[in-house]
Order: C-alpha cells, then sequence, then structure tokens
C-alpha cells in the first residue's frame, strides 16, 4: 500500500534493489540494523536516490503501532499512529493516512523532525534517543479531531484522545480515562523473548501521544529528553537460567503504564518447553485377539476373543504463563467384541480430569497438580441392574472413582528423567456397597540411555482398603522397559511384574497371594506425523495359591494413533 501510494508522487526503486543495497550498507557498517545516520546516508549514496521510506509496525496485545520515517540527506522525519484491535483493512487505512500526514502542510499527527548530522558518532538504533522538540502548545500536542484535513471521507480517524480541559501547567496530569491512558502510552520490547547469553541488554522503547514524564524498569529510573514523546533504552544485564522479569513503568503527560516482559535464558540443564497447543486430539484404534479372553486356568477350557476397541484422548491446555499451564483431560474407551458369549465383558469407561503444571528450577523440575473422575459401565443386554448407564442405555452402571494425583518430574540432564508420583482414589462400587473404599498409590520411574537404546524403569506400591476387608491387599509392581529405533521403526521390549499380597484370609481360609508376569514385544512406525502404526505380542501368566486361579494367555494387538 506505502509503495502504491508513494510511487503516484515520485518514482519508486524496486524494493529488491534496495533490500539488497541495504544488506551491503549494513555489511560495511558493521551494523545489525543499518536504520542510523551515518548508514542509511550511506544507502542513499549506493541507491543515488533522494530519500528513504521506513515503515514499522509493532504489536502488542490488542494495541499496534505504526511509525512511518523519511529520511534524506538534510533530515529525519517521523510520524506515528496507534490502533487498537485492528484488522489488514483498518491498518492499510492508517499507513494511507500515515503518507498523508508526513506530505500534508496542516498535519494533525505531530510530524517529529531532527536534523542530518554530516558525520555523527556510530551509533545504533536500539540506543538512539528523539531529541527534545520544541515545547508544543497543549492544543497541538494532543488536538481535537473535530476535522481531518486532507484525509480519505469515511475512515476511522486515530484513536487520540480529547483533552477535558486546555492551558494547564506543565507539572499537572491532564484527567483520563484507564483505557485512554493505556492507549495513548504503549511500551514495546525489542529483545527476543528466548536467548542463548546471560549477558546482553535489554531493549525496549517506549511511544506516546503526549510527552514523556519518566521511564522506570524494574524500580531504576532511566534519563528520558524534556519533552520527548518516544524513547529508546538500552539496558545491560546479566540473566540467570530460566526466567527473567523485566517491569518497565513509564508516565507521560496524560497518565501512566506498565508492562511486563520476560526473557528466557536457555542452558544446557534449563530449556523452555514448547508452548502445548491449545487444543490436541489423539485417537486410538485398535485391534486385539485373545486366546484366553476369560483368563481361566490351564485344566479349563479356554475362550478365544477378539475384541476391537476406540480411545479418543481430548485435550485443553491453557498457559498461564512460562511457568505455568492449566490442563483440562478427557478419557473415552469402549470395546465390542465379536464373540456373542463374551458381550458381557465389554465396558465403557469415562474420565474427565484437570491438572496445574508449574515449572520448579530447581534441577529442572516440574511439578503437576491433578483432580478427576471417572466411570466404569458394563455391557448389560438383560437389563438386570437398574442402574443404567447415562450414554448408553445397554450398559450399567459398575464404578464411580474420585482421584487426586501429585507428581514431580526431574530431569537433571539432558538424557535422564526422574518421575514421582502419588495418587490417593475414592473407589465407588455403585452395585456393592462393600467394595467401596481407598487405594493410595506412589511410583518412582526413571527414563535413561544404556548401550544406545532407551531404558525406563518403574516401581509402585499399591495399597487397597475396602469395606469388606478380605478384599483389603498390598500390590508391589516393577517394569523395565527397553526400546531400540532400526531403521525408522521403533521395537521395544517390556517386563512387568505385580505381586498382590491380602490383608486377610477369604472364605476357604486362606490368605490369597497372586504373582503376575507381562512380557511384551512391540514394533511401531510413524507413517505421517498424524499417524502412527504399530503391533505388540503380549504373554501374561499368573500364578497364586487359589485354585483354579492359575492362567496363561497370549494377546496379539494392531493399533493405529491418530494425532490432531
Amino acid at each position: 500500500m506505502l509503495e502504491q501510494w508513494l510511487g503516484h508522487k515520485d518514482s519508486v526503486l524496486p524494493q529488491a534493489t534496495v533490500l539488497e543495497q541495504w544488506g551491503h550498507s549494513r555489511e560495511a557498517a558493521h551494523s545489525s540494523a543499518c536504520l542510523d545516520d551515518h548508514c542509511l546516508l550511506e544507502l542513499l549514496d549506493r541507491l543515488q536516490a533522494e530519500r528513504l521510506f521506513d515503515l514499522e509496525i509493532l504489536q502488542t496485545g490488542w494495541f499496534h503501532r505504526l511509525k512511518l520515517m523519511e529520511f534524506s540527506r538534510n533530515q529525519r522525519r517521523e510520524v506515528t499512529d496507534f490502533c487498537k484491535g485492528c484488522g489488514i483493512r483498518e491498518l492499510t487505512l492508517r499507513v494511507q493516512n500515515l503518507a498523508e500526514q508526513l506530505f500534508s502542510r496542516n498535519p494533525y499527527l505531530a510530524i517529529h523532525s531532527v536534523p542530518i548530522i554530516p558525520d555523527p558518532p556510530e551509533m545504533s538504533r536500539d540506543s538512539w534517543l528523539i531529541p527534545a522538540l520544541p515545547e508544543l502548545p497543549i492544543e497541538l500536542q494532543v488536538p481535537e479531531l473535530l476535522v481531518a484535513p486532507e484525509f480519505e471521507p469515511g475512515s476511522e480517524l486515530p484513536d487520540v484522545p480529547k483533552p477535558t480541559s486546555l492551558g494547564l501547567p506543565p507539572a499537572t496530569l491532564i484527567k483520563a480515562g484507564a483505557e485512554d491512558a493505556v492507549e495513548d502510552l504503549l511500551i514495546f520490547s525489542r529483545t527476543a523473548d528466548l536467548v542463548q547469553e546471560p549477558q546482553g541488554k535489554f531493549l525496549f522503547q517506549v511511544s506516546a501521544f503526549s510527552p514523556l514524564r519518566s521511564v522506570s524498569i524494574n524500580g531504576k529510573i532511566q534519563a528520558v529528553p524534556k519533552g520527548a514523546f518516544e524513547a529508546s533504552f538500552a539496558i545491560p544485564y546479566t540473566l540467570e537460567a530460566g526466567e527473567n522479569n523485566f517491569e518497565v513503568e513509564a508516565v507521560s503527560v496524560l497518565g501512566e503504564s506498565m508492562e511486563e516482559f520476560v526473557v528466557f535464558l536457555e542452558t544446557d540443564l534449563v530449556k523452555r518447553e514448547q508452548p502445548k497447543p491449545p487444543f490436541t486430539m489423539v485417537v486410538l484404534a485398535s485391534v486385539a485377539s485373545d486366546d484366553n479372553a476369560l483368563s481361566v486356568d490351564s485344566d479349563s477350557s479356554k475362550t478365544t476373543g477378539t475384541k476391537s476397541s476406540l480411545i479418543l484422548v481430548p485435550g485443553c491446555n491453557f498457559t498461564l504463563d512460562h511457568d505455568s499451564r492449566i490442563a483440562v483431560k478427557g478419557l473415552l474407551v469402549g470395546d465390542r467384541y465379536q464373540e456373542t458369549d463374551l458381550r458381557s465383558q465389554e465396558i465403557i469407561l469415562k474420565q474427565l480430569s484437570t491438572e496445574w503444571v508449574e515449572k520448579l528450577y530447581v534441577l529442572r523440575s516440574e511439578a503437576t497438580i491433578g483432580l478427576g473422575g471417572n466411570t466404569i459401565s458394563l455391557r448389560d443386554d438383560d437389563r438386570a441392574s437398574t442402574l443404567r448407564d447415562a450414554w448408553a442405555g445397554g450398559y450399567k452402571q459398575y464404578t464411580q472413582d474420585t482421584f487426586g494425583t501429585f507428581s514431580v518430574k526431574t530431569t537433571p540432564s539432558e538424557i535422564m528423567t526422574w518421575t514421582t508420583k502419588l495418587e490417593h482414589r475414592l473407589k465407588d462400587n455403585v452395585e456393592d456397597d462393600t467394595s467401596d473404599g481407598q487405594a493410595n498409590t506412589a511410583s518412582v520411574s526413571l527414563k535413561f540411555p544404556a548401550l544406545g537404546w532407551q531404558h525406563t524403569t518403574t516401581v509402585g506400591l499399591v495399597i487397597t482398603d475396602l469395606t469388606d476387608v478380605t478384599e483389603d491387599k498390598t500390590e508391589t509392581k516393577g517394569s523395565h522397559k527397553l526400546a531400540v529405533p532400526v531403521l525408522g521403526i521403533s521395537g521395544t521390549a517390556q517386563v512387568d511384574l505385580v505381586r498382590a499380597s491380602y490383608a486377610s484370609e477369604d472364605s476357604t481360609g486362606v490368605v490369597p497371594k497372586k504373582i503376575q508376569q507381562t512380557y511384551t514385544l512391540g514394533a511401531s512406525s510413524p507413517v505421517t506425523s498424524w499417524f502412527i502404526l504399530g503391533y505388540s505380542l503380549k504373554h501374561q501368566r499368573q500364578s497364586s495359591n487359589l485354585v483354579g486361579d492359575d492362567y496363561v494367555k497370549n494377546t496379539h494387538i494392531l493399533q493405529t494413533t491418530f494425532v490432531f
């Protein structure tokens, strides 16, 4: 838009040519920006041009600041405009308005004009301050925008506040609403929010429609030229690993504003996690063939079952800041057997939970607190129970649990991760009150590489306390998983061991003890970034001191995973 508008008045060089020569000027001047007088004068010589124009649009939140600069061999002229909640069309109109104001004989926006020094000392854009201008009458500083000379009819006028009174002494603040004050005084950071070097400078700029009174950063007052409407600052810093906060406060004739900026220093031990997408959905569809679907002992007749399952895992993430976020997660599981006599084993699992995740920069830790609940329903075609599932009439309610979790994940190095988790669960068996109670779980997991393979070792303890004391038990769990990447395919081998010891004798006078062993071999391949195909073979055996409670089974599982 700007190039077309200027082309009606002057001959405009192709932007590709300007950018090419601008790059040469930056190299010659050893300047990353090449917006100081000396570098721009050299660029004019390279281009054999009379004037240069630079348009800059910065955005912070809902606000935009537009600045148009005209640079010639004699002077630098700048005009600035602000816009709240503007779209592309509105920004286009305001760019045209800036160009019109820059060449207007009677501009209603303030035009900053600075003479060019032929051989100025070396300086950068980041340290350049607009020099003090002659004190303007308050009528010109904050004009009444009833008529906009040379402005296109129908276009919205810039949001310049109208003063409540004129002729106030310089030490008196003009009364204005809080929203007007924020919109009239904007603070922009020019420093990247992610850096790898602890030493550097925090660059920021303050712009206002009225003269600046004071600017401070983290409570330290900075020098501001008298009468300046805009100022840039470069504050040296030494960062600590992780987040570093910079709080900037600015006061102008019209009001005051405060902005907080965060600069994250990444090190070998502290990495900033990529922000979670606001919504995710994982869909898992699988088919499993089980040669002992009812888990009967070897002396009984085994039943082979083929089950298809669908699992939906939606999630919503709300990022509060670099350290904190809230996640809301759902889980929906449903399965179906091909065999009619196994339909009573089909379930529907529904779960909803919320988590508060907080980063702790102590050994690169992350703490998570979660609350949630789930329900399990069993298929009941005969409708023997009056307690029906609210979503599926062919299912009866079985259990309703609520739980709270606390976990800490620590990454002492790039290749090792410790995870500690505690869970307290309140169990509610809908049909049988004697199975109500609670279960407490504690587990520790270590993930580490060895011999070029990824290992994950987990140990845990589960203590179940139910109304029926004969069902009280203590389970110790242990597992080890080995992941081996081969030609783009991830191969896994896992061993799980669960030892259950009951607290009381059962009806036969025996204190039950069970040991369950599971061996799994699997392979998965990411076909695309959102589709993963996997296969696993699982061998499971259980030994018990109860008659008829031993069993062996083998399960083949083909699974597809879709990530949205």
